[in-house]
Formats: C-alpha cells, sequence, structure tokens
C-alpha cells in the first residue's frame, strides 16, 4: 500500500488515492480467497471426482454438480475468517490518506481529547461487524452440517 502510493509515481502511474488501496486490498486478500478455494477443491476426495468421472460427466459438469458443493462446505470457515481479517485490514488505508473508520477514530480524537472514547467506539463497531459475520458463518455452517 505504502509503496502503491509513494514508489508508482516515480515509475509514472499516478493513481488516485481510493483506487489505489482499493486496488492493492483486492490483489493481496484476492490471492488469499484463491488460495482457499484451490485447498477446498483438492481436498474433495479423490474417490469423488472418479464416481463423476464414471458417471460421463465432462469437467465443467462435474466442477458444478460434485465438487464444487462439497468444496464449499470446507472452504465457508476459512472463507469467513479471511473476510474478518480483510474488514479489519480495511484501517491500514489511512496510512494513504483515505478517510475510513480508523481515520475517522484519530480525527474525532484529535478535535475531542477523548482518544479512549472515539477509539472504544471504532472497536466497538470493528466487533459488531466481524461479530455479526462470524455468528452468520456459524448458522451457514449448522445448515450445511460441517463438522457435525
Amino acid at each position: 500500500l505504502f509503496a502503491m502510493y509513494f514508489v508508482l509515481p516515480y515509475a509514472g502511474i499516478d493513481l488516485p488515492p481510493f483506487l489505489g488501496g482499493v486496488l492493492v486490498i483486492a490483489i493481496y486478500f484476492g490471492a488469499f480467497m484463491i488460495e482457499v478455494f484451490r485447498a477446498a477443491i483438492t481436498s474433495v476426495p479423490t474417490g469423488q471426482w472418479d464416481a463423476a468421472r464414471s458417471l460421463g460427466m465432462r469437467r465443467p459438469l462435474m466442477l458444478w454438480v460434485v465438487i464444487f458443493p462439497q468444496a464449499l462446505r470446507l472452504a465457508l470457515p476459512p472463507f469467513l475468517n479471511t473476510c474478518m481479517v480483510l474488514i479489519k485490514s480495511t484501517s491500514l488505508v489511512s496510512i494513504i490518506g483515505i478517510w475510513e473508520l480508523t481515520l475517522a477514530g484519530r480525527e474525532v480524537a484529535e478535535r475531542t481529547s477523548a482518544a479512549f472514547q472515539a477509539f472504544a467506539g471504532v472497536g466497538l463497531i470493528y466487533f459488531v461487524i466481524c461479530y455479526s459475520l462470524s455468528r452468520w458463518g456459524h448458522s451457514l455452517e449448522g445448515r450445511m452440517h460441517y463438522g457435525r
């Protein structure tokens, strides 16, 4: 993020801060998300692949009907965990001057000299968002009968 904002302009690439921040975070967390789903797909037992092949399914149909539903059950917990890390990592974009929750908390703390209250509020908002996502993920896992 820092390199995108301060180094790329020397190479002649001048991105607006918001676009650059979104791009860097998307590329960084996209790699994690791809790895989560790749690992889930490769962890489906080979017997499932063989069974689908023995039914005469072509690869796209085999993936859509047999492999992806099983992989989704395996990928859901790490995917939601990565989403929570992504939500918390958005606070990093404040280093390049993008206004977001942490920067707003910092501005409130500077104006009111109430740093504890400002950052307690910011922490509470992050907690509510992440806890809600965690509970939603738990209910999805229950519906999929994951690990039960």
